[in-house]
């Protein structure tokens, strides 16, 4: 799955940034990501999202990431929880958009469905990147359209702030009114297991042969 654009024209911010306990935290918004239909159940090894700082100074701040599984047992609900990852703090600069790469070992794989909800919320790590409530409002995901594999014009949005590494969180579905889609700046990538790549080599190489023959 990849909608990571090459130029970044808009962006969501979810807001609503709390000081729970001491760490500023925004609400969660989360994209739905429908991978292609292939190598289902192996292990994916790095995912990457572009986020915006919209604030006139750089900001210090840790991304949150998420991942849930179908949608939960009423309409404002997300769904059961899969895999979560607290970033290190990064830095950006003013009126700037990133893409993180993050690399990750096993615990995260191919759902059978091949579909996931990807979510984001952001935090000053208990005050320690001194990134202010205001200015955690201020970053966002940038919007981005499937480039691979699919996703609704839809996102869900938490109505609390929060790390929520737990199922079905409390929220709603919005959209843009289709301008533009309302699908986010992600991409996933995923490694088969050897013998799937045989059998795709293999594959290839019988294409090649109909090819040279025909």
């Amino acid at each position: 799955y990849d909608s990571v654009p090459a130029t970044v024209t808009s962006y969501y911010a979810p807001g609503g940034a709390t000081n729970q306990a001491g760490n500023t935290i925004t609400r969660l918004m989360a994209d739905d990501i429908d991978m292609i239909d292939a190598f289902a159940g192996q292990q994916i090894t790095s995912f990457a999202f572009t986020l915006v700082n919209a604030n006139t100074t750089s900001v210090s701040f840790r991304p949150r990431v998420r991942f849930y599984g179908l949608p939960g047992t009423t309409a404002t609900t997300l769904g059961n929880v899969i895999q979560g990852y607290t970033l290190n703090p990064v830095t950006m600069t003013a009126n700037s958009a990133t893409t993180y790469t993050v690399n990750i070992g096993p615990g995260l794989n191919v759902p059978n469905d091949f579909f996931l909800w990807a979510g984001m919320t952001f935090d000053n790590n208990v005050g320690a990147t001194g990134a202010s409530a205001a200015q955690l409002n201020n970053i966002g995901w940038a919007v981005g359209q499937p480039s691979v594999g699919t996703s609704d014009d839809l996102f869900f949005q938490t109505t609390a702030a929060g790390s929520f590494f737990a199922n079905n969180p409390t929220g709603g579905y919005l959209f843009f009114n289709g301008n533009p889609p309302a699908n986010f700046a992600f991409r996933l990538n995923a490694v088969p297991e050897p013998a799937s790549m045989i059998a795709l080599g293999a594959g290839l190489l019988a294409i090649m042969r109909r090819r040279r023959a025909a």
